[in-house]
């Protein structure tokens, strides 16, 4: 039997972060994650039929599976004229999110509480179950609504556990991390979810920024996406930037951004989880979880663009589709598309922590704090405190 024989001869750490530095001209020095090899995923779906796009996106990221498949289902349903979502569809998206975000962020009581963390994953997992998703990787939203009926046995059933859960997140501690040097001082915006009446929602449809002078604006989606501008277009570190008024800033995502005022980002993940175990239990007492249409038609004429967003457990995530006009040969097929995710958002408030952390001498603590208080889409960030194997590189000019 014939075939390709492959060496594997490097051992890949998953823990493994990279940080370059470099001296300026002027005597200071700044520095920036290393994001090199974490590819693009917009190629992946660009040239792509319409069709085959659902089952794609859910598995683009191993890592945040939800927040693209909730985001990608979000967009195709903007550009094929999907306006009307049933309560029902909702309910059960909503569901997911919320169980996604709750096992998402349960990671960060690895050395906290353990029995906290393991307790906070199950009920997010049973959530997503019982919202559709028993597995790693998702298939519950369709463009107009969603797949498959959710059980009301299950779902009450989970109410007192979760019930409980959120009793104990209430008590639980708000400064209990050392946060990056520097954290606050961040000379960006900020940018989060809403729903109409600025209540913070995964799930939102208003986007919400916060400029550097403390200037709020909402945007639809669609506006939001016009005004970014990737300032390293089709790098894995774009650095996007948002201009309003006239001044253009880049901005951070995460809890820190969702829940602000909170006293430091661990209270803000505090919060986050609190956030999410709320959304489950209103979403598994609401009689349109299981109660009604699961999926309506298109409702609107298509467009040849479409967002769609989700707040996920690192913050904002954005796919944006292009298509062409209908009965155009490249009609049914996405002719371009852009994926902001929260790693390219916050990485130049990476870079910013990171560039305090070396000037102040580059101890492995400070700049392995910076990287899991931005909190970037990589396996380093779920090593234990103390096992990210970061590694500080001087950049020659």
């Amino acid at each position: 039997m014939g075939g390709q024989t492959i060496s594997l001869d490097q051992f890949v750490d998953p823990f493994e972060a990279r940080v370059v530095w470099r001296d300026n001209p002027d005597g200071t020095v700044s520095a920036h994650f290393d994001l090199s090899g974490l590819p693009r995923l917009d190629p992946v779906l660009t040239g792509k039929p319409v069709a085959t796009i659902p089952d794609t996106v859910k598995r683009l990221c191993g890592i945040c599976p939800v927040a693209h498949h909730l985001a990608g289902v979000a967009a195709l349903e903007d550009m094929l004229g999907h306006r009307t979502i049933p309560p029902t569809a909702q309910a059960v998206r909503s569901l997911l999110a919320a169980g996604s975000q709750l096992e998402q962020l349960a990671r960060h009581l690895l050395t906290v509480d353990r029995q906290l963390m393991a307790d906070c994953r199950a009920i997010g997992k049973k959530a997503m179950a019982i919202a559709g998703c028993p597995g790693h990787f998702p298939a519950v939203a369709i463009p107009g609504g969603v797949t498959g009926t959710v059980d009301r046995t299950r779902a009450c059933d989970l109410i007192p556990e979760v019930n409980q859960l959120i009793a104990r997140l209430r008590d639980f501690p708000a400064t209990t991390t050392q946060p990056a040097d520097g954290w606050r001082e961040f000379t960006g915006g900020s940018v989060r979810l809403t729903d109409k009446q600025s209540n913070r929602r995964i799930l939102g449809d208003v986007v919400e920024i916060t400029s550097p002078t403390g200037a709020v604006t909402r945007l639809t989606a669609h506006d939001f996406d016009r005004l970014v501008e990737e300032t390293v277009p089709g790098a894995s570190a774009p650095r996007p930037v948002i201009t309003l008024s006239g001044t253009s800033f880049h901005w951070r995502v995460g809890p820190v951004a969702q829940y602000p005022g909170q006293p430091t980002p661990w209270a803000a993940i505090g919060r986050a989880l609190l956030g999410a175990a709320d959304d489950i239990a209103t979403c598994l007492a609401a009689d349109e979880l299981v109660e009604g249409d699961r999926y309506c038609p298109p409702d609107s004429p298509r467009t040849t663009t479409g967002v769609g967003m989700v707040d996920g457990p690192r913050g904002l995530l954005v796919h944006t589709y292009r298509t062409g006009e209908p009965g155009q040969d490249t009609d049914g097929v996405l002719t371009g598309c852009r994926i902001l995710t929260p790693t390219a958002q916050n990485e130049p408030w990476l870079a910013d922590m990171l560039t305090r952390a070396v000037a102040a001498g580059g101890k492995q603590t400070d700049l392995e704090q910076g990287i899991r208080t931005a909190d970037p889409c990589l396996p380093c960030t779920s090593a234990p405190p103390g096992a990210m194997g970061v590694h500080l590189d001087q950049q020659q000019h």
